[in-house]
């Protein structure tokens, strides 16, 4: 009985302890909260099984966070990206990478919008990566339009500057 009485008090000293114990503090380990709402996207596969364009659209977002659009390319292909962005209020900022550098940022804010292109690499699981940082933006829509670099074709390509004429 008396270590029956001695483990409730234990139990309940720590009890009490916890409950007059001043609240932890939230603290975030890794990303930054990141929400979206009222969100779409669409995509075309043109030719089949590659990613050609890309339609985002989102009614409110907050945060930062890294997405990944499946592409059907494989990791290490360079694939040319154009595109536009438009937000009714606040900002949001999209930034691609190609070689480890930014190559594409589109910025929006307060009801302006951006327009870029750029070369992006397709990362090794097949995707394009891109991160995303929007602070309270409303309205957001995003356009992209994804091919590989155009070959030059030598019969009808244009001299390179400084190049010689063909």
């Amino acid at each position: 009985m008396k270590h029956h009485l001695l483990g409730t008090a234990l139990w309940l000293a720590v009890a009490i302890g916890l409950l007059n114990a001043p609240p932890a503090r939230a603290q975030v380990l890794g990303p930054v909260i990141y929400s979206e709402r009222g969100a779409s996207l669409s995509q075309n596969f043109s030719p089949p099984g590659f990613l050609s364009e890309v339609s985002l659209q989102a009614a409110a977002v907050e945060g930062t966070t890294r997405k990944d659009l499946d592409c059907g390319y494989p990791g290490g292909t360079v694939l040319e990206v154009e595109g536009s962005l438009t937000v009714g209020s606040g900002s949001y900022k999209v930034e691609f990478k190609h070689q480890g550098q930014v190559s594409l940022k589109l910025e929006a804010k307060d009801g302006s919008n951006s327009e870029g292109q750029g070369l992006v690499t397709v990362g090794a699981q097949g995707k394009l990566t891109y991160e995303v940082t929007a602070g309270q933006a409303q309205n957001v829509v995003m356009s992209l339009k994804v091919s590989p670099p155009a070959a030059p074709d030598s019969a009808d390509s244009e001299p390179a500057v400084g190049g010689p004429a063909k």
